[in-house]
């Protein structure tokens, strides 16, 4: 009898690491343990069984301990649990964060339990030079493949297989270092076709992810998932939007590009991932598509002024310049193609604290500038004239039709900002004429009402 265990891949015990453990421990012909990196301290879960590493465990297994390998190296949780527990023919390693929307999980499992691929995996494939871990795999001669991490399977034998590898890697000081040590997508996929073994990409057994349902970085809002019939989709990352779009705002709010050592420049490569994932998520979201102007914009910027060129050794500029032209194809289909020149700069903000008596400038803590050829009309509130410059401030708004109808016009404007804008003095008459063209919209007639009051106080 084919014995399968289910891997449920952490760092922590939340709620969401806990409710898949159990979900998972319902299903019948199916063990389920934790594997948990507790290089940060141990993690308690509540008398379920687990299988913990640390850096020192990893060491004691003869593998390179990546700085970030609990992100980088998904494949080392698979050797921790093959070494705890070997008495089994496949392994699942799930992630908290993953739903499959379907109303019959053990019927779903079902249909894979019958195939005797070594690895399954969404978007199993072949790579091209422009994927960014295909740079970390040439040194080992071996032919780039990937996939997706968040759900695979892999065959005992294939655990093993993958396991000698990478120790002997981990071995040979030119393969193992930091900036060039393969992922886990790079390594399992390219390792086990090079090895002969049996690979597929999950949609060729059951058609179950799509780019919309399975994206590292763009988030699907739960409550939207919850609200909608099951599809028989698998689903990731699904978190509580409204927390982690606020989570993500402020951290790009945060973001001081000027402040990191000129070493660490190439970090901004994966800043430029995460705010395009983040613009995604926005894009799919029926409520929070207008959040997605800034972080794409400030995503296209980074593509496209690439400062990590002169730092970086491993410099792909044909992916940079794809991705930079993918958000600005992006921006185009949902934003209009906008103007040549910069209408305004907008940046993602943090509230300064409490609010004075007056509007003012300083009243927001302002991220990276980003240049915007669009005039967010639909979007914008103004907000004060910058007295320094005579710039206008506007507030942008997921939905600013509402902030229009709360009784503290003011007080709701501050409290839902998520971004402003700052229209130079000499792009103010080209503002007011798209505020007049789109003067249908009553966002647009407030705005242009609001925008008179202000240059009367001004004036």
């Amino acid at each position: 009898m084919t014995r399968t265990l289910i891997i449920v891949r952490t760092h922590r015990a939340d709620a969401a690491s806990l409710a898949a453990f159990d979900l998972y421990a319902g299903l019948d012909g199916m063990d389920v343990v934790f594997c948990v990196d507790e290089r940060a301290g141990e993690v308690d879960f509540c008398a379920r069984p687990k299988v913990g590493f640390d850096s020192r465990t990893l060491r004691g297994l003869g593998l390179y301990a990546h700085p970030n390998c609990g992100w980088r190296c998904g494949d080392y949780f698979y050797y921790v649990i093959r070494t705890a527990h070997h008495d089994y023919d496949f392994y699942w390693m799930i992630e908290p964060d993953v739903r499959i929307n379907t109303t019959n999980l053990a019927a779903f499992m079902a249909t894979f339990a019958a195939q005797k691929h070594d690895f399954l995996a969404p978007q199993f494939g072949p790579r091209n030079n422009q994927w960014g871990w295909t740079r970390t795999i040439l040194p080992t001669g071996m032919a780039p493949h990937g996939c997706l991490y968040p759900i695979t399977r892999l065959s005992a034998r294939a655990i093993d297989h993958m396991f000698a590898v990478r120790r002997a890697h981990s071995a040979d000081e030119r393969l193992a270092n930091a900036d060039s040590w393969p992922n886990d997508e790079v390594f399992t996929a390219s390792v086990l076709e090079a090895g002969g073994f049996s690979c597929a990409d999950i949609n060729q057994l059951r058609p179950c992810t799509s780019a919309a349902s399975l994206n590292v970085g763009a988030v699907t809002d739960s409550a939207v998932l919850e609200a909608n019939a099951p599809d028989e989709m698998i689903y990731h990352p699904v978190r509580a939007f409204e927390p982690w779009l606020k989570n993500a705002e402020q951290r790009v709010a945060t973001f001081r590009e000027q402040a990191l050592p000129k070493t660490e420049f190439y970090r901004l490569r994966a800043e430029a991932s995460f705010l395009n994932g983040v613009a995604l998520a926005c894009l799919r979201h029926p409520s929070h598509q207008a959040s997605a102007l800034v972080p794409l914009m400030l995503a296209q910027d980074l593509w496209q002024r690439r400062p990590w060129a002169e730092i970086s050794p491993h410099d792909t500029a044909d992916a940079d310049h794809e991705r930079e032209a993918r958000c600005r194809r992006l921006l185009a289909r949902h934003f209009g193609a906008g103007d040549k020149r910069p209408i305004a700069t907008a940046h993602l903000v943090q509230m300064a604290g409490s609010f004075g008596p007056l509007r003012c400038a300083s009243d927001f803590v302002c991220g990276p500038a980003v240049p915007i050829g669009r005039c967010p009309v639909e979007t914008a509130l103004p907000y004060t004239f910058d007295a320094r410059d005579g710039s206008l401030i506007l507030t942008l708004h997921i939905r600013a039709e509402t902030v229009l109808l709360a009784n503290d016009l003011i007080a709701e404007q501050r409290r839902s900002t998520r971004a402003i804008a700052r229209v130079t003095k000499a792009e103010l008459p080209y503002f007011n004429k798209k505020l007049l063209e789109a003067s249908a919209s009553s966002v647009a007639q407030a705005a242009s009402a609001m925008l008179q009051q202000l240059a009367q106080k001004a004036a």
